[in-house]
């Protein structure tokens, strides 16, 4: 398996549509757009293991951060995964 192969099969419920998922690549960075309200900040809390209601698998280089079928679940201290919330609250004395 190639050091940076990431595979993502995720869904995840968000109200009035679904979250879903489908990456399989080894480029070593991966970059997300989309408008507002698309669920970039959801994938990433959901990488980051911060939000556990995902249901699906996602892997890096090998290392599983959730699988759900097998109920593996990589805390989120374990994941080497950061996650900067775009909430102003982050630094309220700014």
């Amino acid at each position: 398996m190639a050091e940076h192969k990431t595979e993502l099969r995720l869904t995840r419920p968000l109200g009035p549509f679904n979250l879903d998922v489908a990456l399989d690549t080894d480029a070593p960075r991966i970059g997300l757009t989309g408008p507002s309200g698309s669920g970039k900040s959801t994938l990433l809390r959901v990488l980051a293991g911060v939000d556990t209601r995902a249901l699906g698998t996602a892997r890096f280089g090998g290392r599983v951060l959730l699988d759900t079928s097998s109920q593996s679940f990589l805390p989120a201290w374990e994941r080497r995964v950061a996650w900067l919330p775009q909430d102003s609250l982050v630094f309220p004395h700014l």
